[in-house]
């Protein structure tokens, strides 16, 4: 008699934490399980998102990436070529569905367009995943190849000097493009007495034209608009002086990478790998760019089917694809209580060949009891992974999203899930760093070496544990933040 296999039970890991409606989930799973990662879980509650994968089915896939980056030929150039013409593609095609007529469109065309959205985020949804593999392994093979340079010359010491030069960001990005042109157009205005001129106000309205996407992760959220922008010119202070700070930062970046090469003498190799670790930290910043470009150009179409449903923006984002085509199709409307849960609370379940969407606050609240993991958030002390070394106290403010930058004070510690580009004027403004998600290459790990900032990586946890006003001890020369007065005790 032949014995039952027993259950494997999913060893769930927390992959990141993004916003992520059903707009966005269902390509990128549906691309994800092609990959074999067909194991996941999507929690949502009030905006807040966690995603949630298989481990076995993450590491697996890892592995199969990182034998082709040590071992395929030519397949780092191949990857990074399609990264790019992916993400063009993508944006190409979402903006000119955003600017199609789409008001004048019958529910048949309407859904074609929407598919034309789908199948361009199924084919960028691929970079989501990749980079976090291929990332980690060309850090770590840096750092194994220039250790073996150095210890021979036995100046290991030297090490981290050169990983930190070696993965700083030496493409300029575009929001520290959007930073040098709000700058430039301070510097006008001070030079007419800060009186608002014809010229500086049609700089200002091309600058909103050209940035206003920077905020959008996701089709729900607010672009910029121009009192957004005023506000921040008016905070400006000394931007001459600003300006010419971030062109010599980045011109020291360029010296100090060939300076640093002409020392090392990397064979040719490592060379390649030193120079293509570098082109990946700027194209991880480049495909974010191009998915929040993408959220804004598509925001016409969501409008459109939330308007012909009778239904909120919001709600129309949780709509799901089989939902969409019964009702642009077959005019069979989705439950409108149901969609108006789901935007408050959902849980996404995929698990091998079945896929739900849960919206009983009940149910969901069970399931993540049952399944997913859980953390302990009464600990005092928090563990990390080093992005810059140093030590630091001060009080915590928890960013939850750009609109939350203005909360932080000089000399404040920054917590946040995770750091983005257009969070550096609060960044700057920070003491430390300390984030739940992210390796050595993530967005904060390269900002606060860049900005030589204590900062703590991958606690996974700290959003959670810390509070507004709590007193800390960033400890980043040993990886540890350790709570020492919590607020009202």
């Amino acid at each position: 008699m032949k014995k039952r296999k027993t259950k494997q039970k999913t060893e769930w890991t927390k992959l990141v934490s993004r916003p992520l409606t059903i707009f966005k989930a269902e390509p990128l799973i549906e691309k994800w399980v092609e990959l074999g990662v067909d194991t996941l879980a999507i929690p949502v509650n009030k905006g807040e998102n966690c995603l949630y994968v298989d481990k076995r089915d993450f590491d697996k896939f890892g592995k199969k990436i990182v034998e082709k980056v040590k071992y395929e030929r030519n397949y780092k150039n191949k990857h990074k070529k399609e990264c790019y013409e992916t993400c063009e593609s993508f944006v190409k095609v979402c903006k000119k569905i955003g600017k199609s007529n789409i008001r004048k469109k019958s529910n048949k065309e309407l859904y074609k367009l929407f598919l034309q959205y789908y199948k361009e985020y199924m084919n960028y949804s691929f970079l989501l995943l990749v980079p976090i593999s291929i990332e980690q392994s060309l850090f770590e093979s840096v750092r194994e190849e220039v250790g073996k340079i150095l210890k021979r010359r036995r100046k290991i010491n030297l090490l981290q000097k050169y990983l930190d030069v070696f993965s700083m960001e030496v493409k300029m990005i575009e929001a520290k493009k959007e930073e040098i042109s709000l700058l430039e157009i301070k510097i006008e205005l001070e030079r007419n007495n800060n009186k608002m001129s014809q010229i500086i106000n049609e700089r200002i309205d091309k600058h909103i034209k050209k940035y206003c996407w920077i905020p959008v992760y996701d089709v729900t959220h607010k672009l910029w608009d121009k009192n957004d922008f005023l506000k921040r010119l008016k905070k400006i202070r000394n931007p001459k002086e600003k300006l010419k700070k971030i062109k010599e930062e980045f011109k020291n970046r360029k010296v100090e990478t060939e300076k640093s090469i002409i020392e090392l003498k990397p064979d040719k190799k490592l060379l390649a790998v030193i120079e293509f670790l570098q082109e990946y930290i700027f194209l991880r910043t480049y495909r974010t760019d191009a998915l929040r470009k993408t959220m804004y150009y598509i925001q016409p179409l969501v409008e459109e089917i939330a308007r012909r449903a009778k239904i909120t923006k919001e709600e129309a984002a949780y709509i799901t694809k089989e939902e969409l085509e019964r009702f642009l199709l077959e005019n069979i409307l989705p439950d409108k209580k149901m969609l108006k849960e789901r935007a408050r609370h959902c849980l996404i379940l995929r698990r091998k060949n079945s896929y739900k969407i849960y919206s009983n606050i009940k149910e969901i609240e069970e399931i993540i009891d049952q399944e997913l993991e859980k953390e302990d958030y009464e600990v005092k002390i928090l563990k990390g992974n080093i992005a810059y070394s140093g030590v630091v106290k001060g009080k915590v403010k928890i960013i939850k999203s750009i609109k939350e930058i203005g909360k932080l004070k000089k000399g404040e510690i920054l917590v946040a899930s995770m750091t983005t580009p257009d969070m550096i004027i609060v960044i700057r403004h920070a003491s430390a760093i300390i984030t739940d998600e992210g390796g050595i290459t993530c967005h904060a790990a390269i900002v606060s070496r860049e900005l030589k900032k204590p900062c703590i990586v991958g606690t996974k946890i700290a959003t959670k544990v810390l509070k507004d006003g709590d007193l800390v001890e960033v400890d980043a020369d040993k990886g540890v933040v350790e709570i020492i007065n919590r607020q009202g005790i």
